[in-house]
């Protein structure tokens, strides 16, 4: 099965269990899809915070909406201004 952040992690030489905590993509600042979560700190239209293995991620915008959610993955949509991975 094809993995996109698998296939660049081999494509650029970085060890699949190096790069293995989380995984995100903004796309167009309207979308945002994250593999790797351990749940959710904050939820609002302006700000999510979400848990990964070492770090928290910080996302801020308007019309914030967690559009989606599974063991693993998540996506938000909205107008997405800022992505911040937080040290806990």
């Amino acid at each position: 099965m094809f993995n996109f952040f698998d296939e660049i992690k081999n494509k650029m030489g970085f060890k699949k269990e190096f790069l293995s905590d989380y995984n995100f993509v903004n796309i167009s600042g309207k979308l945002f899809y994250a593999e790797g979560h351990k749940g959710i700190i904050s939820l609002s239209e302006k700000q999510i915070i979400f848990k990964t293995k070492y770090y928290h991620i910080l996302v801020e915008g308007s019309g914030l909406v967690l559009a989606e959610i599974n063991e693993n993955v998540l996506y938000i949509k909205g107008k997405i201004n800022k992505v911040e991975r937080q040290n806990v």
